[in-house]
Protein backbone atom coordinates (compact mmCIF):
# COMPACT_ATOMS: atom_id res chain seq x y z
CA UNK A 1 0.00 0.00 0.00
CA UNK A 2 2.85 2.75 -1.11
CA UNK A 3 0.92 5.81 -1.86
CA UNK A 4 2.73 8.28 -0.71
CA UNK A 5 6.53 9.72 -1.71
CA UNK A 6 8.61 12.57 -1.52
CA UNK A 7 11.77 13.52 -2.92
CA UNK A 8 14.81 15.88 -2.60
CA UNK A 9 17.52 17.38 -4.92
CA UNK A 10 19.01 20.18 -6.94
CA UNK A 11 18.76 21.25 -10.72
CA UNK A 12 16.13 18.80 -11.03
CA UNK A 13 15.87 17.96 -15.04
CA UNK A 14 14.93 14.63 -16.46
CA UNK A 15 12.93 11.61 -14.90
CA UNK A 16 12.43 11.72 -11.14
CA UNK A 17 11.46 8.40 -10.00
CA UNK A 18 8.89 8.16 -6.88
CA UNK A 19 7.97 4.53 -7.29
CA UNK A 20 4.63 5.56 -7.16
CA UNK A 21 2.13 6.74 -9.86
CA UNK A 22 2.20 10.51 -9.43
CA UNK A 23 -1.50 12.08 -9.19
CA UNK A 24 -0.77 15.39 -6.95
CA UNK A 25 2.72 16.85 -6.64
CA UNK A 26 3.38 19.49 -3.93
CA UNK A 27 6.82 21.65 -5.16
CA UNK A 28 8.01 23.76 -2.96
CA UNK A 29 11.85 24.90 -2.81
CA UNK A 30 13.54 25.26 0.30
CA UNK A 31 16.94 27.27 0.38
CA UNK A 32 16.08 30.33 -2.24
CA UNK A 33 13.76 33.58 -0.99
CA UNK A 34 11.92 34.81 -2.80
CA UNK A 35 9.01 34.75 -5.27
CA UNK A 36 10.08 31.67 -6.99
CA UNK A 37 10.60 29.88 -3.87
CA UNK A 38 6.36 29.24 -4.05
CA UNK A 39 4.40 26.40 -3.04
CA UNK A 40 3.07 24.79 -6.26
CA UNK A 41 0.37 21.93 -6.46
CA UNK A 42 0.37 19.71 -9.96
CA UNK A 43 -1.89 17.23 -10.27
CA UNK A 44 -3.05 15.09 -13.09
CA UNK A 45 -6.81 15.95 -12.88
CA UNK A 46 -6.37 19.50 -14.25
CA UNK A 47 -3.33 18.62 -16.54
CA UNK A 48 0.23 18.73 -15.81
CA UNK A 49 0.41 22.07 -18.03
CA UNK A 50 -1.85 23.67 -14.96
CA UNK A 51 0.00 25.46 -11.50
CA UNK A 52 -1.70 26.55 -8.35
CA UNK A 53 0.34 28.31 -6.20
CA UNK A 54 -1.01 28.47 -2.29
CA UNK A 55 0.15 31.21 -0.97
CA UNK A 56 -2.18 33.33 -3.57
CA UNK A 57 -5.84 33.64 -4.54
CA UNK A 58 -4.83 33.82 -8.39
CA UNK A 59 -6.43 31.55 -10.53
CA UNK A 60 -4.26 28.62 -12.12
CA UNK A 61 -1.24 29.73 -14.47
CA UNK A 62 0.29 27.60 -17.06
CA UNK A 63 3.82 26.15 -17.95
CA UNK A 64 3.85 24.33 -20.90
CA UNK A 65 6.14 21.24 -21.08
CA UNK A 66 7.59 21.89 -17.80
CA UNK A 67 6.57 19.01 -16.25
CA UNK A 68 5.02 15.46 -17.80
CA UNK A 69 2.97 12.81 -15.86
CA UNK A 70 2.84 10.23 -18.35
CA UNK A 71 5.39 7.66 -16.34
CA UNK A 72 3.82 5.09 -13.84
CA UNK A 73 6.32 5.45 -11.16
CA UNK A 74 7.11 9.11 -11.32
CA UNK A 75 7.32 12.36 -13.82
CA UNK A 76 9.64 13.87 -16.43
CA UNK A 77 10.78 17.26 -15.59
CA UNK A 78 11.81 19.83 -17.84
CA UNK A 79 12.92 23.50 -18.01
CA UNK A 80 10.38 25.70 -16.27
CA UNK A 81 9.89 29.34 -17.24
CA UNK A 82 10.84 30.56 -13.73
CA UNK A 83 12.81 28.25 -12.14
CA UNK A 84 10.26 26.88 -9.88
CA UNK A 85 11.32 23.03 -9.54
CA UNK A 86 14.71 23.05 -12.67
CA UNK A 87 16.92 25.27 -11.34
CA UNK A 88 19.96 25.16 -9.32
CA UNK A 89 18.10 25.11 -5.74
CA UNK A 90 17.07 22.39 -3.31
CA UNK A 91 13.86 21.49 -3.99
CA UNK A 92 11.05 19.19 -2.06
CA UNK A 93 8.66 16.88 -3.90
CA UNK A 94 5.71 15.69 -2.07
CA UNK A 95 3.39 12.95 -4.03
CA UNK A 96 0.25 11.78 -3.17
CA UNK A 97 -1.16 8.52 -5.87
CA UNK A 98 -5.32 8.14 -5.82
CA UNK A 99 -6.11 5.02 -3.93
CA UNK A 100 -9.54 4.31 -2.11
CA UNK A 101 -9.75 5.08 1.67
CA UNK A 102 -6.33 7.29 1.74
CA UNK A 103 -6.37 10.26 -1.47
CA UNK A 104 -8.62 11.21 -4.02
CA UNK A 105 -9.14 14.23 -6.26
CA UNK A 106 -12.06 15.93 -7.81
CA UNK A 107 -12.85 18.68 -10.24
CA UNK A 108 -16.46 20.29 -11.07
CA UNK A 109 -17.82 23.32 -13.00
CA UNK A 110 -19.73 25.36 -10.75
CA UNK A 111 -23.65 26.31 -10.49
CA UNK A 112 -25.75 29.11 -10.69
CA UNK A 113 -26.24 28.66 -7.13
CA UNK A 114 -27.47 26.65 -3.86
CA UNK A 115 -25.95 23.00 -2.58
CA UNK A 116 -23.65 21.23 -5.06
CA UNK A 117 -23.60 17.69 -4.84
CA UNK A 118 -20.08 16.09 -6.28
CA UNK A 119 -19.37 12.82 -6.27
CA UNK A 120 -15.79 11.20 -5.20
CA UNK A 121 -13.82 7.98 -4.76
CA UNK A 122 -12.26 8.10 -1.67
CA UNK A 123 -14.94 4.89 -0.65
CA UNK A 124 -15.13 7.02 3.24
CA UNK A 125 -15.93 10.49 4.72
CA UNK A 126 -13.40 12.32 3.83
CA UNK A 127 -11.54 13.87 6.74
CA UNK A 128 -9.74 16.63 5.46
CA UNK A 129 -10.71 19.10 1.55
CA UNK A 130 -8.49 21.14 0.24
CA UNK A 131 -10.46 23.26 -2.65
CA UNK A 132 -9.63 25.91 -4.91
CA UNK A 133 -11.49 27.93 -7.73
CA UNK A 134 -8.61 27.61 -10.91
CA UNK A 135 -10.44 28.98 -13.28
CA UNK A 136 -13.23 31.77 -13.76
CA UNK A 137 -13.65 34.89 -15.91
CA UNK A 138 -10.80 36.43 -17.45
CA UNK A 139 -11.96 39.97 -15.33
CA UNK A 140 -11.86 37.89 -11.95
CA UNK A 141 -8.59 37.68 -9.98
CA UNK A 142 -9.50 34.38 -8.19
CA UNK A 143 -10.42 33.24 -4.59
CA UNK A 144 -9.07 32.05 -1.55
CA UNK A 145 -7.78 28.33 -0.54
CA UNK A 146 -10.70 26.87 1.46
CA UNK A 147 -9.93 23.61 4.16
CA UNK A 148 -12.08 21.60 5.72
CA UNK A 149 -10.85 19.50 8.33
CA UNK A 150 -12.98 16.67 10.38
CA UNK A 151 -11.46 18.42 13.70
CA UNK A 152 -12.52 22.04 13.17
CA UNK A 153 -15.29 23.44 14.84
CA UNK A 154 -15.95 22.30 18.33
CA UNK A 155 -13.15 20.27 18.94
CA UNK A 156 -10.59 23.01 18.18
CA UNK A 157 -12.50 26.03 20.04
CA UNK A 158 -15.04 27.03 16.76
CA UNK A 159 -18.70 27.78 17.95
CA UNK A 160 -20.29 25.31 15.29
CA UNK A 161 -19.96 21.80 13.57
CA UNK A 162 -17.17 21.16 11.70
CA UNK A 163 -19.11 21.77 8.27
CA UNK A 164 -19.43 25.31 8.79
CA UNK A 165 -15.91 25.48 9.96
CA UNK A 166 -13.05 26.67 7.73
CA UNK A 167 -9.63 27.62 7.23
CA UNK A 168 -7.52 29.44 4.77
CA UNK A 169 -4.40 27.42 2.99
CA UNK A 170 -2.66 30.84 1.79
CA UNK A 171 -3.94 32.68 5.00
CA UNK A 172 -2.57 32.78 8.44
CA UNK A 173 -6.08 33.21 10.37
CA UNK A 174 -7.66 31.67 13.06
CA UNK A 175 -10.50 29.17 11.69
CA UNK A 176 -14.54 30.81 10.94
CA UNK A 177 -16.66 28.88 12.68
CA UNK A 178 -20.46 29.62 12.52
CA UNK A 179 -23.34 28.56 11.04
CA UNK A 180 -23.17 28.85 7.52
CA UNK A 181 -19.25 29.82 7.53
CA UNK A 182 -17.69 26.66 6.02
CA UNK A 183 -18.04 25.14 2.48
CA UNK A 184 -20.33 22.32 3.00
CA UNK A 185 -24.30 22.63 3.30
CA UNK A 186 -23.98 19.23 5.48
CA UNK A 187 -21.12 16.74 6.68
CA UNK A 188 -19.67 15.10 3.65
CA UNK A 189 -20.23 11.34 3.16
CA UNK A 190 -18.26 8.50 1.92
CA UNK A 191 -19.62 9.13 -2.11
CA UNK A 192 -21.19 13.05 -1.71
CA UNK A 193 -19.50 16.50 -1.37
CA UNK A 194 -22.19 18.61 -0.91
CA UNK A 195 -20.28 21.60 -1.47
CA UNK A 196 -22.20 25.01 -0.83
CA UNK A 197 -21.03 28.86 -0.23
CA UNK A 198 -20.51 30.05 2.88
CA UNK A 199 -22.23 33.29 4.10
CA UNK A 200 -19.14 35.98 2.98
CA UNK A 201 -18.20 34.66 -0.21
CA UNK A 202 -20.36 33.92 -3.24
CA UNK A 203 -18.36 32.13 -5.40
CA UNK A 204 -15.85 30.04 -2.65
CA UNK A 205 -16.79 26.48 -4.08
CA UNK A 206 -20.22 26.81 -6.76
CA UNK A 207 -22.06 29.92 -7.72
CA UNK A 208 -21.32 30.15 -11.57
CA UNK A 209 -21.14 28.07 -14.38
CA UNK A 210 -18.37 29.60 -15.83
CA UNK A 211 -16.22 28.85 -12.34
CA UNK A 212 -13.78 25.56 -11.69
CA UNK A 213 -12.92 24.09 -9.10
CA UNK A 214 -10.17 21.39 -7.82
CA UNK A 215 -10.68 19.78 -4.54
CA UNK A 216 -7.96 17.10 -2.67
CA UNK A 217 -9.51 14.55 -0.23
CA UNK A 218 -7.73 12.89 2.51
CA UNK A 219 -8.37 10.36 5.04
CA UNK A 220 -7.04 7.99 7.53
CA UNK A 221 -5.67 4.96 6.96
CA UNK A 222 -4.42 2.51 9.69
CA UNK A 223 -0.28 2.47 9.53
CA UNK A 224 -0.36 5.16 6.58
CA UNK A 225 -1.76 8.28 7.54
CA UNK A 226 -3.69 10.38 10.07
CA UNK A 227 -5.76 13.44 10.33
CA UNK A 228 -5.95 14.30 13.88
CA UNK A 229 -5.90 17.23 15.95
CA UNK A 230 -3.65 18.18 19.49
CA UNK A 231 -3.80 20.51 22.60
CA UNK A 232 -0.93 22.95 22.75
CA UNK A 233 0.82 22.31 26.40
CA UNK A 234 3.35 24.82 29.18
CA UNK A 235 6.96 25.21 28.62
CA UNK A 236 8.27 22.17 30.40
CA UNK A 237 6.08 19.28 28.97
CA UNK A 238 5.21 17.42 25.72
CA UNK A 239 2.58 16.86 23.81
CA UNK A 240 2.63 13.64 22.10
CA UNK A 241 -0.05 12.40 19.87
CA UNK A 242 -0.02 8.78 18.83
CA UNK A 243 -0.28 8.15 14.75
CA UNK A 244 0.14 4.45 14.80
CA UNK A 245 3.27 4.71 12.02
CA UNK A 246 6.60 7.11 11.97
CA UNK A 247 5.73 9.78 10.73
CA UNK A 248 7.86 11.01 7.30
CA UNK A 249 5.19 14.39 6.69
CA UNK A 250 3.11 16.56 9.45
CA UNK A 251 1.44 19.47 8.19
CA UNK A 252 0.52 21.16 11.44
CA UNK A 253 -2.18 24.57 11.90
CA UNK A 254 -3.20 26.54 14.91
CA UNK A 255 -7.00 26.33 14.71
CA UNK A 256 -7.71 28.75 16.80
CA UNK A 257 -4.77 30.83 16.71
CA UNK A 258 -3.24 32.76 13.70
CA UNK A 259 -0.24 30.59 12.13
CA UNK A 260 1.56 29.58 9.30
CA UNK A 261 0.69 25.74 7.63
CA UNK A 262 4.39 24.89 8.50
CA UNK A 263 5.31 21.28 7.04
CA UNK A 264 8.10 19.03 8.45
CA UNK A 265 9.42 16.09 6.82
CA UNK A 266 11.65 13.54 7.29
CA UNK A 267 14.52 14.64 4.78
CA UNK A 268 14.81 17.97 7.05
CA UNK A 269 15.48 16.57 10.28
CA UNK A 270 11.77 14.78 11.35
CA UNK A 271 13.30 11.52 12.44
CA UNK A 272 13.34 8.93 15.58
CA UNK A 273 15.43 10.60 17.64
CA UNK A 274 16.42 13.87 15.89
CA UNK A 275 16.35 17.06 17.52
CA UNK A 276 16.70 19.23 14.04
CA UNK A 277 13.79 19.27 12.70
CA UNK A 278 12.95 22.80 10.19
CA UNK A 279 10.05 23.42 8.69
CA UNK A 280 8.73 25.15 5.25
CA UNK A 281 5.10 26.91 5.27
CA UNK A 282 2.72 25.95 2.32
CA UNK A 283 1.38 30.21 2.44
CA UNK A 284 4.39 32.23 2.41
CA UNK A 285 7.36 32.00 -0.13
CA UNK A 286 9.80 32.16 2.81
CA UNK A 287 13.16 29.67 3.30
CA UNK A 288 12.87 26.83 5.67
CA UNK A 289 13.31 27.54 9.10
CA UNK A 290 13.50 26.13 12.26
CA UNK A 291 11.10 27.00 14.48
CA UNK A 292 12.41 28.18 16.95
CA UNK A 293 16.00 27.59 18.34
CA UNK A 294 16.10 23.52 18.58
CA UNK A 295 14.48 20.59 19.33
CA UNK A 296 10.68 21.40 18.59
CA UNK A 297 9.35 18.50 17.28
CA UNK A 298 10.69 14.82 16.73
CA UNK A 299 9.40 11.93 15.22
CA UNK A 300 8.62 8.47 17.01
CA UNK A 301 8.36 4.58 16.27
CA UNK A 302 4.49 5.25 16.32
CA UNK A 303 3.79 8.92 17.48
CA UNK A 304 5.25 12.42 16.78
CA UNK A 305 6.63 14.72 20.30
CA UNK A 306 6.35 18.43 20.74
CA UNK A 307 8.98 19.94 23.05
CA UNK A 308 6.49 23.14 24.20
CA UNK A 309 9.93 24.43 25.87
CA UNK A 310 11.27 24.86 22.62
CA UNK A 311 8.69 25.05 19.75
CA UNK A 312 6.70 28.54 18.28
CA UNK A 313 3.43 29.49 18.57
CA UNK A 314 2.78 27.83 15.24
CA UNK A 315 3.21 24.54 16.82
CA UNK A 316 2.78 24.82 20.34
CA UNK A 317 0.45 27.20 22.64
CA UNK A 318 -0.52 26.15 26.02
CA UNK A 319 -4.24 25.73 25.91
CA UNK A 320 -4.58 26.03 22.12
CA UNK A 321 -5.61 24.19 19.09
CA UNK A 322 -3.94 22.39 16.33
CA UNK A 323 -5.24 20.06 13.72
CA UNK A 324 -2.85 17.87 11.74
CA UNK A 325 -2.11 15.84 8.89
CA UNK A 326 0.55 12.95 8.86
CA UNK A 327 1.64 10.32 6.72
CA UNK A 328 4.08 7.62 7.25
Amino acid sequence: FKVYAQTTGTAAEGNVDYGITADLVLFKKYNSNGNNNLPIWVDRLRGEDSRLDSTSTSKQYFDNGSVNFDRQDGITINNDNIGLYSASFSYRHYVWKRAAGFFDIVTWDGTSGGTQNVAHNLQVEPEMVITKMYDYSSSYGGDQWYVYHKNLGTDTGGSSDNYNSVLGLNKTDAQTSSSGAGIFGSAPTASNLPFDNPSYDSLAVTGNTSAKYVAYLFASVDGVSKVGYYTGQASGSYVADTLGFTPKFIMIKAADRTGDWNVFDVERGLTVGGTNAVAVALNNTNNESQTNETDAIRAGTNKFTINTGSASTDINENGKKYIYYAVA
